[in-house]
């Protein structure tokens, strides 16, 4: 468990009521016991928390449209999968992204920081340009925090918050059985619906080339 991560008592959002259902018909996903180290930097962005997993809802600006891209990996890499929707009608708002797995009883084992949520909605899920929603496992949000996770042998990584001027140090995970990603950057306080983009500052001896995060919002 992120053991460091303390809840906040005071209430940074104020998203609890669902914009509705968008219900999946194109999943694509995967469990197996034979997995191999992610190649990927950036994992995931989600509300984290320490609780149990509830349904997958994501967070639309105003009278979305377009593809909804999904993707969703497990921390230990034995789940996979992958998301592909029309959105036939415009959605705003926190909403849940209903889908049939095969395997719900091995994603019940999972705490919400375990299952990294990659999230867009654009014109084609091969456009590496459209930029990210924030997720959650939860309807309730209010006293949980953005957490970015992502896969990286740099000695430090530091999220830089244009226009809040704040930083945030990432920690590696712990005790977890670490595949897909390894550290998670808690931004303790920030409002992603007011950010455009994030700059992830990474470090060895010496610097490497920072890695930017487009926001939808």
């Amino acid at each position: 468990m992120i053991r460091s991560i303390m809840i906040l008592t005071v209430a940074i959002f104020s998203i609890n009521a669902a914009g509705g259902v968008i219900h999946i018909s194109n999943l694509k996903e995967s469990f197996t016991e034979r997995v191999k180290v992610s190649g990927t930097f950036f994992m995931g962005l989600q509300f984290n928390s320490n609780e149990d997993i509830e349904k997958l809802y994501i967070l639309f600006p105003s009278s979305s449209t377009g593809i909804l891209c999904v993707e969703i990996s497990s921390i230990d890499g034995r789940y996979k999968a992958y998301i592909e929707q029309n959105l036939v009608e415009p959605v705003t708002g926190l909403t849940e992204i209903a889908f049939q797995s095969r395997y719900r009883d091995q994603l019940n084992e999972y705490k919400p920081y375990e299952l990294a949520v990659k999230a867009v909605i654009t014109d084609s899920c091969d456009n590496g340009e459209s930029g990210l929603l924030l997720a959650s496992w939860r309807i309730s949000n209010e006293n949980n925090n953005p957490v970015i996770l992502i896969r990286s042998d740099a000695r430090k990584d530091i999220v830089y918050v244009p226009g809040v001027n704040k930083s945030f140090k990432c920690k590696r995970f712990v005790d977890e059985y670490k595949v897909a990603y390894d550290k998670y950057c808690e931004l303790i306080g920030i409002d992603l619906t007011r950010i455009e983009k994030l700059v992830i500052q990474r470090k060895n001896l010496r610097k490497i080339p920072d890695e930017f995060i487009k926001l939808a919002y």
